[in-house]
């Protein structure tokens, strides 16, 4: 065996010699630049995550969100329709919101970007299985994005599968919410014009704004600062009437982009007030809340 090898070497690189012999003296040229290049691979389209996705379950820092709760305060039928770079969804009151979907399928893991009319939603990186998309993205602003496929406690980050369906796009909803009609009431002494005006609060996880308006409809607008509702609801709009009467503010709720709100009657027994700040007790809890003056 040794032998054999030994003389097909011997064959092989003398074979050589002589092609390389014969070509110099055939041409004095080097072959074309080209020539000795390897195969260059056609340019590959762009992932596209273009269509219709139903979710399929939420994991926000550690703990499954249901998907009834999803439906009944963010997202109306758990769907999304991604097109280009851009992400609609249905809210349960039936408004259609638009958010960007910036992606970037070359980096490593691959990236999405949300951000709403008026702010970024969230940083986070993707994975797509065939018809199983997976997102994963920090719910508050910040410059770090995540950087595993994982939502754990205390992270900060919401995991989301996503399965493709065949569905119509999102048409835009029939009816729209008009706003309540003015109602008059009596006025209370000086505490009624003194809660007139926009007061405010925040948690470590929304931001709460109410308008006491002069005609007796009042405004309360919710924003969030993470997590999923953060990116996806990004705020709540909730309006109705408000009246005063031996010093207990009853709230009753008209129209609102959470549903379960409509219909639904607050009241606050008032502790304090003064130009600059309000003490609410809760009528049913007893928890104290205290609101600031904002104009």
């Amino acid at each position: 065996m040794t032998r054999w090898f030994a003389i097909a070497s011997v064959a092989l690189i003398a074979t050589g010699v002589t092609l390389f012999t014969t070509g110099r003296s055939a041409s004095n040229q080097l072959p074309p630049t080209g020539a000795l290049q390897p195969p260059v691979a056609a340019a590959q389209p762009a992932e596209s995550l273009d269509g219709t996705w139903e979710l399929v379950s939420v994991i926000e820092d550690g703990k499954a969100l249901p998907l009834d709760i999803v439906k009944q305060t963010m997202i109306k039928d758990a769907r999304i329709v991604i097109k280009g770079p851009t992400v609609a969804l249905i809210r349960p009151d039936g408004k259609i919101r638009t958010l960007a979907f910036v992606t970037d399928s070359k980096a490593s893991p691959k990236t999405v970007d949300v951000a709403g009319e008026m702010r970024v939603g969230g940083k986070g990186i993707y994975m797509r299985d065939g018809d199983v998309l997976m997102i994963c993205t920090r719910g508050s602003d910040t410059e770090t994005r995540p950087t595993v496929m994982a939502s754990l406690s205390g992270s900060d980050t919401f995991l989301m599968t996503f399965r493709r369906v065949d569905a119509a796009p999102v048409q835009p909803p029939v009816a729209q919410y008009k706003p309540p009609a003015p109602v008059a009431f009596p006025a209370e002494d000086g505490i009624r014009k003194t809660l007139i005006g926009t007061w405010g609060h925040q948690t470590d996880e929304q931001i709460v704004k109410v308008t006491f308006n002069s005609d007796g409809t009042f405004g309360l607008l919710r924003t969030y600062k993470k997590g999923f509702k953060k990116v996806f609801d990004q705020e709540d709009r909730t309006s109705g009437t408000w009246r005063l009467k031996d010093g207990e503010v009853t709230l009753s709720v008209i129209a609102s982009t959470n549903r379960e709100n409509i219909g639904q009657v607050y009241s606050y027994r008032i502790s304090s007030i003064n130009d600059t700040e309000v003490i609410y007790i809760e009528t049913i809890s007893g928890q104290r809340r205290v609101e600031w003056k904002l104009r």
